[in-house]
């Protein structure tokens, strides 16, 4: 029997993303999409695929079954625990890219697999420092960039910024920070709500718990043109506090408004 068949019955039968199923069985050969159709079925990887459809029954995400993502075009390990990455953060990344240089130096806060600060070094290799609250995050950081081959990302073990004491100064403040209202928490799919990290979630009682604090205390760090930008959820819009700061909302591709970039001192333009 085909692979493609006995795929697309499967996907039909208990009611399973067909994408999700590729993507598993090209993990699992090893191989591009358009490869997985030549192979016949094989008793060894229908058993995989029973296996599979076990744990999506369990709502397990792929990227915790196959233990890997793509961000960007770039291969990370995410292991159960790390906060998985989103397509809206590759728009986040892209933003970003348009605002630094070579010369830039940047910190990502909250970083989880280091996909955005990888993806820094991979498309501008710019001066790069991350931080995550959580040492486990900052050790598969750590792995993804060797992974990867960047070695000029320097992680800490820190909640929201280096240090207290810190006199560097940064061209940009980045983070894709927790951002969901506690109340909504409940309502979220059961793919996330049981396996993804609460404290990756929870942005506190209205969702900008830490967003307002990143503004609040990442100003100090900036350089005189230097600038934090955010990835939000549009219902945050109200609780958000910059205070006298400049700032700018950008949509993301489904016309959201999913980013904030905050300034001292001038008009923003992107």
């Amino acid at each position: 029997m085909k692979l493609l068949n006995y795929a697309k019955e499967i996907s039909n039968k208990y009611k399973i993303s067909f994408r999700e199923l590729e993507l598993f069985l090209m993990y699992k050969l090893n191989t591009q999409r358009a490869n997985i159709y030549i192979n016949n079925l094989k008793k060894s990887l229908k058993e995989d695929i029973e296996n599979f459809i076990s744990l999506k029954k369990l709502a397990i995400p792929l990227q915790y079954i196959t233990g890997t993502t793509e961000f960007m075009g770039i291969k990370l390990l995410t292991p159960k625990g790390i906060f998985i990455p989103r397509p809206e953060t590759e728009r986040l990344v892209e933003i970003a890219l348009g605002l630094i240089t070579k010369d830039s130096k940047v910190l990502e806060i909250g970083t989880g697999t280091g996909a955005i600060s990888i993806a820094f070094a991979h498309f501008k290799n710019p001066t790069i420092e991350a931080t995550d609250i959580y040492i486990n995050a900052i050790k598969i950081a750590k792995i993804n960039a060797h992974l990867n081959r960047i070695e000029n990302i320097k992680f800490f073990h820190r909640d929201l910024f280096p240090s207290s004491t810190s006199t560097n100064k940064y061209d940009l403040i980045i983070s894709n920070p927790p951002y969901i209202p506690n109340r909504e928490l409940d309502n979220l799919m059961h793919a996330v709500a049981l396996y993804e990290p609460y404290t990756a979630l929870s942005g506190g009682k209205n969702g900008v718990e830490i967003i307002n604090n990143i503004i609040k205390h990442g100003i100090k760090y900036l350089k005189e043109k230097g600038k934090i930008l955010l990835e939000i959820d549009p219902a945050n819009l109200p609780y958000i506090d910059p205070g006298n700061l400049h700032f700018k909302i950008i949509k993301d591709y489904n016309n959201l408004e999913r980013y904030l970039i905050v300034n001292k001192n001038e008009d923003i333009t992107v």
